[in-house]
């Protein structure tokens, strides 16, 4: 009975327990998580906010990079199946930054960047905004330009037509006086 065990089910690789402090990459926002224990192929991660299972994570520790998808989540826990293989003396051995990144002043924009997505598609509409306004007066100020010669030059070639015959009227009447 013991054999059919055996070869049927595989034995769980060891996992290693840790505390190792990371960035997590869940979507378009980021993280901080919590590595808990790791195995070459699969992390037990803790966060605040952990992604729903079968969503895809970028988890980052210094220069490592682990790329997984989250196969079961219960509480603040939850597991992730690496991509590729994970080194884990590698991820052991990573040297924490010297001293902790700033915070943000408050909790309001948890992003990293230092204009939010918000901020910098505001600016992009109101230079897009400007740019319309200001092409709308060159416009005018164009077809204002082009009325005015137009009249103008109307105007002259009138001058030249009527100016004949007032002419003539003007040389009889200096004739006949």
């Amino acid at each position: 009975m013991l054999e059919i065990f055996q070869t049927k089910f595989r034995p769980r690789e060891t996992r290693r327990p840790v505390h190792i402090p990371s960035r997590m990459r869940s979507g378009a926002e980021w993280m901080d998580a919590c590595i808990r224990n790791v195995s070459s192929r699969g992390l037990l991660l803790e966060s605040e906010n952990p992604p729903a299972p079968g969503t895809y994570v970028d988890l980052r520790r210094g220069s490592q990079i682990v790329i997984g998808r989250v196969v079961w989540r219960k509480d603040r826990l939850f597991g992730v199946r690496a991509q590729d293989r994970i080194e884990i003396d590698a991820l052991l051995n990573e040297p924490r930054l010297a001293r902790p990144a700033a915070k943000p002043e408050t909790t309001a924009n948890p992003e990293r960047r230092s204009k939010s997505r918000a901020d910098t598609d505001r600016d992009v509409a109101r230079q897009l905004e400007r740019s319309r306004q200001l092409s709308s007066a060159i416009q005018f100020a164009f077809i204002a330009v082009a009325g005015i010669s137009a009249s103008a030059i109307i105007a002259a070639e009138a001058y030249k037509v009527l100016i004949q015959p007032i002419t003539k009227i003007d040389a009889a009447l200096s004739s006949n006086g």
